[in-house]
């Protein structure tokens, strides 16, 4: 398969977005917040984050930080469940926690709150003049309350339910945009790992050692990444765009013991935790940082050959090598669909029909770092990981990797374009079907990370 040709041609047809981060060692600690709707007294309840937090890798709690995770960002409702007890938490309104159950069903919704509500105390809120409205099934409303809203389970036996997936900690509730509410889980560390490293690396049939590198890769990733979805009121989003997070009916128990063997086990680089960005098939050699997001390079970032002789570790991957093909109408319907989203001078006008796409440049893998799309409207040129975002699969999910060849088109069955890849993902850091064949070959997980993210070391930290 040709993976290095420099031009990519095609005919017109007949018929006409993970940036820097930085360690936030301010969000790092669980905070005890007395807040919640008005009615039962109950105890203090430990959740989220505030006041003015201690700074540094001492303020670390002995079992781990809380991470508030966005399951949900952007919805018009949502449904919570618990087959206990609950309390429900007002954060700070200054007010004790209301106490409900066994067997709540929970049903809130954004909605306007009345001038008088809007700064209660003074204190800043999610978004002011929104708030979540509150109904509790069968009484009815509650109330609505401009405060973020948390839920506590009162037994760990009974965990919390959203609409239909059980977690571990607590759900937080806020107005996020209007009309709109975010739906956030606050959980230990650890715990959330025990969601992630199942989904990101799988459990079944995979070598320890695989696993072990994955949750130390994944705790590394979140410390690094604390407080990057701030904007929403979490750390990270439970999907792709930052971690596969699946909370209770995800855990394994394979994967579980791997999440407690490395327990507070982070990769470092002076000091701090790393950037541990990762990828499912790197095809045969990692990327650099920088190559895939211009001007974030970290020195433990870097290209990586991921073979022994011209055997790849990530063969056994099915995107080890791939094809995509789209009917020449799709792929301009899509490229004119998302362009604009990534190039602003995309915007505004009429590009017309797609007349071709050329690689302006690729980085020492292969991969391309600069993509010329030429429409009759102009020349457009998108860089690096982003061009994945514009030449989208045609079911609408992203390109699988930069990686790519030559455009070949057929016009005898009507007008197709196929596009050989290899690799799925943005290529920067672990190579995942690489570690677990790594694992499977007999290397521990310090062994594969070190393989990955050049020198690093580890610290435990709790």
């Amino acid at each position: 398969m040709p993976l290095d040709a420099d031009l990519l041609a095609i005919a017109a047809p007949e018929s006409r977005r993970p940036p820097a981060g930085s360690f936030p060692f301010l969000l790092l600690v669980l905070a005890i917040v007395s807040s919640a709707a008005a009615g039962e007294s109950g105890s203090v309840v430990p959740a989220g984050r505030s006041g003015p937090p201690p700074t540094g890798r001492s303020a670390i709690p002995h079992d781990g930080p809380v991470v508030r995770i966005g399951l949900l960002v952007g919805v018009p409702d949502c449904t919570i469940r618990c087959e206990g007890g609950v309390r429900i938490w007002r954060r700070g309104s200054g007010l004790r926690g209301s106490r409900f159950g066994p067997g709540v069903t929970l049903r809130m919704r954004a909605a306007r709150v009345e001038d008088r509500q809007s700064r209660p105390r003074g204190q800043a809120l999610p978004l002011p003049g929104w708030g979540v409205r509150l109904s509790l099934a069968p009484r009815g409303a509650l109330g609505t309350f401009p405060e973020e809203l948390l839920i506590e389970p009162l037994s760990s036996a009974h965990p919390l339910w959203v609409d239909g997936c059980s977690y571990r900690g607590e759900i937080l509730v806020r107005a996020g945009a209007p009309e709109r509410l975010n739906v956030i889980n606050a959980v230990r560390l650890e715990d959330y790992l025990r969601g992630v490293v199942p989904l990101e690396i799988g459990s079944e049939g995979v070598a320890p050692a695989a696993m072990r590198a994955q949750a130390i890769a994944a705790r590394s990733y979140a410390l690094f990444y604390l407080g990057r979805r701030a904007a929403a009121g979490c750390d990270l989003f439970a999907g792709p765009d930052d971690q596969v997070y699946g909370g209770i009916p995800a855990e394994t128990d394979a994967a579980t013991r791997a999440v407690v063997a490395t327990r507070g086990i982070v990769a470092v680089w002076e000091g701090l935790p790393i950037r541990a960005n990762y990828c499912s098939t790197c095809g045969g050699a990692t990327e650099s940082s920088d190559r895939v997001w211009p001007g974030e390079s970290y020195p433990y970032l870097r290209a990586v050959r991921d073979r022994d002789g011209d055997d790849c570790f990530c063969e056994a991957s099915r995107y080890f090598r791939w094809k995509e093909r789209w009917s020449c109408a799709q792929l301009q319907q899509i490229i004119r669909e998302h362009l604009p989203r990534e190039v602003p001078a995309a915007r505004g006008g009429d590009l017309g029909a797609l007349t071709g796409l050329k690689a302006k440049r690729r980085s020492p893998s292969g991969r391309i770092e600069l993509l010329e799309i030429q429409m009759e409207g102009g020349r457009f040129r998108v860089r690096a990981d982003r061009i994945r975002w514009v030449l989208r699969r045609p079911d609408g999910g992203l390109l699988r990797s930069t990686w790519i060849g030559k455009l070949q088109v057929d016009r005898d069955t009507g007008c197709h374009v196929t596009l050989e890849g290899a690799g799925y993902g943005h290529g920067v850091g672990m190579c995942q079907m690489g570690a677990r064949e790594l694992a499977r070959r007999g290397l521990s997980a310090p062994q594969i990370l070190r393989h990955y993210y050049r020198g690093i070391t580890f610290a435990r930290w709790w």
